[in-house]
């Protein structure tokens, strides 16, 4: 009862969570480009942290998407 549609309703979340990163992606460049500061942490964007947390979650959608 448990495991039925187990893949079905993951890939759907996947891709709503790639939609979201793009748009972060957009964002966090678009800050840097223009040097803003972050609004949620009031600091100014440091471009490798940026691309970190980018990376890293690109890396956990693609080994997300690799087990479906």
């Amino acid at each position: 009862m448990g495991s039925e549609g187990v893949g079905t309703g993951v890939a759907p979340v996947i891709s709503k969570i790639q939609k979201l990163l793009i748009l972060e992606v957009v964002r966090i460049q678009l800050l840097i480009s223009t040097n803003k500061t972050n609004p949620n942490t009031k600091k100014k964007i440091n471009q490798v942290e940026a691309f970190n947390e980018v990376f890293f979650w690109g890396l956990l959608i693609l080994l997300l998407k690799s087990r479906l």
